[in-house]
């Protein structure tokens, strides 16, 4: 059903005839379930809809804490993106965390290398 919603929001925008709030109806009415919990629900504001949803924080680290998969940034939901720098950020965060309890590095030194592993997996 994504890729389908997928390519009928992008003929939406072709289709001046078409509103937002009208695929927004027919999409709700693709869950039968979702419909019957909704009973007779009003719809009581604008929808509003946005091209670009992806984002990304400043910093993916700090003394004492590390930022990984969607807390970070998000890319794609239509793609497996965001499980790979999932995996790669985690990866990151707890060899950080290991190596400055360890003491092999300051505390300093493994957000620096956090924040630069991570920003840099989601800018390539």
């Amino acid at each position: 059903m994504s890729k389908d919603f997928h390519t009928e929001k992008k003929a939406l925008h072709k289709d001046s005839d078409n509103s937002t709030k009208r695929f927004y109806i027919d999409q709700l009415a693709r869950a039968p379930g979702l419909m019957r919990l909704l009973g007779k629900a009003e719809l009581t504001s604008e929808i509003k809809s946005t091209a670009d949803y992806s984002y990304s924080a400043r910093y993916y680290a700090g003394p004492g804490y590390r930022i990984v998969g969607d807390a970070g940034g998000f890319i794609d939901p239509f793609f497996s993106t965001g499980v790979h720098l999932a995996f790669n950020g985690s990866l990151s965060a707890a060899s950080t965390i290991a190596a400055s309890i360890r003491g092999d590095c300051t505390e300093e030194e493994a957000v620096e290398f956090h924040n630069m592993k991570v920003d840099v997996a989601y800018t390539r």
